[in-house]
């Protein structure tokens, strides 16, 4: 049995009494790998005395990265948190949005300039859909390392 950290990131917008309230979510896994995965505690060991690990101790890379600042960028007070109870499914409405990835160009690579890589991403929210009509999401990563954020990309389960 594969271990799975499950990211969850709730996106926030102002309502009609200009209210910041969480208006939706996008969830995903990663596997715990050799390069993803809890950093110990020295202090009370791994889990600091608990049963569960703490949120500073999970697992974040170049890739959450790109995922919540491209989220960021249109819900700049949308929040994320780990955990690794991936039962808790659910049962709301599912909208289907993008997440593009666009690779930042230097002088030298100015002849690729279509590339991009986009994956289909589910939004649960109970908002109208209205409120997320033409939304997509976009983030950048250094053209040196598109190639390996798309792989990377590719091996996470959108939920």
């Amino acid at each position: 049995m594969t271990l799975n950290i499950l990211k969850e990131i709730t996106i926030y917008s102002k309502n009609g009494n200009d209210v910041e309230i969480p208006i939706g979510y996008v969830l995903y896994l990663r596997d715990i790998t050799d390069k993803y995965y809890f950093e110990p505690n020295e202090e009370k060991g791994t889990f600091k005395g608990t049963l569960y690990p703490q949120q500073t101790q999970y697992p974040n890379d170049e890739i959450d990265n790109i995922i919540f600042d491209s989220i960021k960028q249109k819900f700049p007070k949308s929040q994320i948190k780990n955990d690794l109870d991936t039962r808790n499914n659910r049962d709301i409405p599912v909208l289907k949005t993008k997440l593009i990835i666009n690779p930042l160009f230097t002088k030298t690579s100015k002849n690729h300039l279509n590339d991009n890589f986009h994956i289909e991403i589910n939004i649960y929210s109970t908002a109208s859909k209205e409120r997320f009509s033409e939304i997509y999401f976009e983030g950048s990563c250094d053209y040196e390392r598109y190639e390996i954020i798309q792989e990377n990309l590719k091996s996470i389960k959108f939920l």
